[in-house]
């Protein structure tokens, strides 16, 4: 394969990826969006070891995984996956397990997100690698909570947000945005 992407037959990486029959087909439930509802995504799964240029005339063994939604709704884009790993998938377990953390890779962003935005752990100064350990450890298990209830916010909309949150929380909370306060608050609503 040359620095374009060209195998010596012509084609490309993707397209000889997919060439010939999906290994598999997966369903999984897409979490909804903000405006967008949760719904089943049914894709085939192509996969391929290959072996990359690393220069010097040496090469690089990788996996490349195509997964390519298929009967996806009207008016909805197929969402296709490229992925391209040094990992070895050989079998198909493999490439399932290659997509789930891929899959699981937005919870991981959140969580960065809600580290970095919320907690503002880049602000933190000490004195020492321990003093910062220590704090992030403390910042994570707050992150992961608030994480875990965005999450539920989002897949069980309709819970009261009373399960999670003391009355008075709830009350601060919406004084604080200056938000009328529903007499029963969702947990979405009171996450949002």
């Amino acid at each position: 394969m040359d620095k374009a992407g060209h195998w010596p037959e012509g084609d490309k990486l993707w397209e000889r990826t997919t060439r010939g029959e999906a290994i598999r087909q997966i369903t999984f439930t897409m979490a909804s969006r903000h405006g967008v509802k949760a719904r089943t995504v049914r894709q085939h799964l192509w996969m391929q070891r290959v072996e990359l240029p690393a220069g010097r005339g040496k090469c690089v063994a990788a996996t490349c995984l195509v997964a390519r939604e298929f009967d996806a709704p009207a008016g909805v884009k197929p969402i296709e996956w490229r992925l391209l790993t040094n990992r070895g998938a050989t079998t198909l377990e493999g490439a399932i397990e290659l997509i789930d953390w891929y899959r699981a890779r937005w919870e991981i962003e959140m969580l960065c997100n809600i580290l970095m935005n919320a907690c503002r752990v880049e602000a933190l100064q000490f004195g020492s690698i321990k003093q910062l350990e220590r704090a992030l450890a403390l910042f994570l298990v707050e992150a992961w909570r608030v994480a875990y209830l965005m999450r539920l916010g989002r897949t069980c909309p309709d819970l009261d947000a009373h399960l999670f949150f003391d009355p008075d929380k709830i009350r601060s909370a919406y004084l604080l945005t200056k938000v009328r306060r529903p007499a029963q608050p969702k947990l979405n609503e009171a996450c949002d």
